[in-house]
């Protein structure tokens, strides 16, 4: 969601940026209004955009990786199961306060929307219908509004006073052109994206076009004199944020020099193809960015710490794909150290992956053996009292689940704070059968250790084999959730 979020507002500042200095002076004001209106919905489906071609064309370092767990093809990612203790936790504490900002800010939003609704029904209650066929007009009383909302046309009975065929010109073309479906959709995107500084910006440039279209529409027949001093009357107004005004003064000024300007030549239609590189480059991104998962396993390493189990120790590796001779010296040199203390497994840690480099055996070191699929393992690896089972892989993640129900004590510490989440634990199933944890990823440490408790726990299994009956290794991403009731 973070990247998704980083990516659409991105696209929309681009988009815009794009209209801002190419299309915005433009008298093409139809074609500025479908760009701003696709714009706005594209930078929305971009970020979920995924083509393979385009995959690894922007290096990984400068790419935005998703917030998401292990999604590798050496992985088999388990159903999550859920673990819950009894607590007095309120409801509303079982949320992140970042949800809370969401709601709220959203709730005001929705509130700023109901009330602008409420101030055109209450101007609407109070005035005069007439009924014109395709739109109703409603006279406003002791007023010179003018206005008009979908098939509504408020105008002040003190304009009927003046020559206001005008505006009655003006006020049809934004309702026979539906402007106000344009404005209740940001009204929308608004209460759902009321972070998002640029959707403010968008509806802003759309109300600026619906003026102007209206604006050439009704000023022609050699009427644009007369139509200008009109536009530099000062009269009432209600605020009203997504109506469309006639007399909106912060405009005014705007429309009077769009009347003046001269028609834009049709050559510069070509303008609108600075858009095509773009998409394409934000495409490319995109799908670049949709490739990695922010613990991918295949992330780089150059700063880093080596864990044995629950041991931290230091070390600068670079990337483990290409070691240096003096790195692979050093690393060898750890290796054996270690190796004589006993341990039997390292894991190279950082903040977004986990990846064991090698396995030590109690004969001394060995080459680091890679992991088989679990999906495309010849056997599988099973839980011994899955040996005769109709369905060794239901077994397997029934048994799973029940190990973890039947093992799990809520930590304490947890439990005090009123910390719950999901931890997601990496670990293998090696070739002895025995399980390895290779990482842990949670809301809280003390979370985090009992998950990794949990998983050790596991009984020895009978080891996945390859098509000539030899023993490989499996790894699983196993999310556990703790939870509060």
């Amino acid at each position: 969601m973070v990247q998704y979020l980083i990516l659409a507002v991105t696209c929309q500042a681009l988009f815009l940026a794009i209209y801002d200095v190419f299309l915005k002076k433009a008298t093409f004001f139809n074609y500025n209004r479908a760009y701003v209106l696709l714009s706005s919905l594209v930078s929305l489906l971009l970020p979920l955009l995924r083509v393979p071609t385009f995959e690894k064309l922007i290096p990984k370092q400068y790419t935005i990786p998703r917030i998401s767990i292990y999604n590798t093809d050496t992985l088999i990612n388990l159903e999550a199961v859920t673990v819950t203790a009894h607590t007095n936790t309120a409801w509303y504490e079982q949320f992140h306060w970042s949800f809370w900002l969401f709601v709220t800010g959203s709730a005001i939003s929705f509130i700023l929307f109901l009330i602008k609704l409420y101030k055109i029904e209450s101007i609407r209650n109070r005035g005069k219908h007439i009924l014109h066929g395709n739109y109703i007009e409603v006279i406003v009383p002791n007023s010179t509004v003018a206005f008009s909302f979908f098939n509504l046309m408020f105008l002040g009975d003190q304009l009927k006073e003046k020559q206001h065929s005008h505006i009655l010109l003006h006020e049809m073309v934004h309702i026979q052109q539906k402007h106000s479906w344009d404005l209740v959709y940001f009204e929308l995107l608004k209460i759902v994206l009321w972070f998002n500084p640029f959707i403010y910006i968008y509806q802003k440039r759309i109300t600026e076009l619906h003026e102007y279209i209206a604006d050439e529409k009704s000023s022609t027949n050699g009427k644009k004199q007369q139509y200008q001093l009109l536009l530099a009357e000062a009269f009432q107004t209600e605020n009203i944020a997504f109506v469309n005004q006639f007399f909106n003064h912060s405009l005014i000024k705007k429309r009077i020099i769009m009347l003046q300007k001269s028609k834009s030549r049709k050559t510069a239609l070509l303008k609108y193809l600075t858009v095509v590189p773009l998409l394409i480059f934000i495409t490319v991104y995109v799908s670049s960015c949709n490739q990695y998962e922010s613990s991918s396993l295949e992330t780089p390493i150059t700063n880093a710490k080596i864990e044995y189990y629950g041991t931290n120790i230091d070390y600068h590796v670079g990337d483990l794909k290409n070691l240096t001779d003096e790195e692979k010296a050093t690393q060898q040199k750890l290796i054996n150290s270690l190796s004589e203390d006993g341990y039997t497994t390292l894991t190279l840690i950082d903040d977004f992956s986990a990846r064991t480099v090698l396995e030590l055996e109690d004969s001394g070191v060995s080459t680091n053996e890679p992991d088989v699929p679990f999906t495309v393992v010849y056997k599988k690896p099973m839980f011994k009292e899955c040996e005769s089972a109709v369905d060794a892989s239901e077994c397997f993640k029934e048994m799973l689940h029940k190990h973890v129900m039947n093992t799990f004590h809520y930590p304490e510490e947890a439990l005090a704070k009123k910390v719950q989440g999901r931890v997601y634990i990496l670990f293998r199933i090696n070739t002895k059968g025995k399980v390895e944890v290779l990482s842990k990823r949670g809301p809280d440490k003390s979370l985090e250790a009992e998950a990794s408790r949990i998983i050790k726990s596991l009984p020895t299994f009978m080891p996945a084999e390859d098509e000539n009956g030899d023993p490989v290794n499996v790894t699983f991403a196993y999310p556990i959730v703790f939870k509060l009731s």
